[in-house]
């Protein structure tokens, strides 16, 4: 049973393996010219950018990547070199549904970029396709109240879509009447700056406040993300805590580091993941998907960045003991604001 269970996942291994183009050597030299342009180009860094193209384009030369003649054997080979550079957004990734297109050359690329201007700051494309993100109710993957009427929220990404702010409004009014707020998301790898700031805004007063400075080399704009109108009730004062892992990535832990960062929130858990970079997703064809680093992301207040470091958690405790460390510490802050409240009223009783 278990050999013919492991010949099936071979044969399935080799069926995916030859659905895969075979890049050809023209193909594979082009991607070598491509590449290399897109960092000199557009990298949030532009010295380290040359620096890695440099290095992009000696391994091309020196045949380096002829073995990989397939599409996620060449992404592969180039991981490998531009892990060197420890930017976690910086990748190329391989999307059998993307393997028909026609490899990238730099003219169509500067058409393609021409036809970006005017529209913006460089964004990352919606995830995902609707059935899909559906399915995961739009990355809000549970509302619940715990004892002691502790709200607790996990969002499993930060999809940019009106869907994904009803879905967050729908969790929210569910966690109206509790006394502090657990957010959760420690297995959460990134998402839309403008959903961070939509969730955000339920923890501020009305008043707009700047959430990150940030910067877009390709564009040379800057822009900042604030505090929204929000369709439900704000929790200004009510205690929260923001559930952290190495897996909380990109989106997901700018959300932590907002908050903490303004002393808003407490983390708990795990320091995460440091992909702090704003990045963008260019098809070089063949199905090979360029991730590279475009933008940074500042904090107004500290001026600090979590790119490489990371958010450091307030309470440090294993990801997998992080939320009963957080509900037990929001249950003692309840009970503290009680008792001053309470002392706060004798105190007036006096007068």
């Amino acid at each position: 049973m278990i050999r013919g269970l492991a010949i099936a996942l071979l044969l399935a291994s080799n069926a995916f393996a030859q659905t895969q183009p075979t890049l050809t050597a023209d193909e594979r030299k082009q991607i070598g010219e491509t590449l290399p342009y897109l960092l000199d180009e557009l990298y949030v860094i532009p010295e380290k950018g040359k620096e890695l193209a440099a290095q992009l384009r000696a391994s091309f030369a020196k045949g380096a990547y002829d073995a990989a003649t397939t599409p996620q054997a060449l992404a592969d080979a180039i991981n490998r070199d531009l892990s060197a550079a420890n930017d976690r957004h910086l990748a190329v990734r391989y999307r059998n549904e993307n393997a028909a297109s026609p490899v990238l050359t730099i003219d169509a690329w500067n058409e393609r970029r021409a036809a970006m201007r005017g529209a913006g700051p460089m964004r990352r494309a919606v995830p995902g396709d609707p059935n899909a993100l559906r399915a995961k109710n739009f990355g809000v993957a549970a509302a619940e109240v715990l004892e002691g009427n502790v709200g607790y929220l996990r969002i499993r990404e930060f999809v940019p879509t009106e869907e994904a702010r009803a879905a967050v409004d729908h969790a929210m009014a569910f966690l109206a009447n509790t006394d502090a707020m657990i957010v959760d998301v420690r297995n959460c790898p990134g998402g839309s700056a403008d959903s961070v700031s939509y969730l955000a805004s339920y923890f501020f007063g009305p008043e707009r406040r700047v959430l990150m400075s940030r910067y877009t080399r390709p564009s040379n704009t800057s822009m900042e993300s604030t505090t929204v109108d929000i369709k439900g009730a704000r929790m200004p004062g009510k205690p929260l805590y923001i559930l952290t892992s190495g897996r909380s990535a990109s989106a997901c832990e700018s959300f932590a580091f907002t908050m903490q960062q303004w002393g808003r929130a407490k983390t708990v858990g795990e320091k995460t993941a440091g992909a702090g970079y704003n990045n963008m997703i260019v098809d070089v064809g063949r199905g090979l998907m360029f991730s590279i680093s475009i933008g940074t992301a500042t904090h107004p207040k500290t001026n600090k960045q979590f790119e490489a470091v990371g958010v450091q958690p307030d309470i440090s405790v294993a990801a997998d003991q992080a939320l009963e460390a957080a509900r037990a510490e929001a249950v003692r802050a309840v009970s503290r604001n009680r008792v001053s409240c309470e002392e706060i009223s004798r105190l007036a009783c006096r007068q």
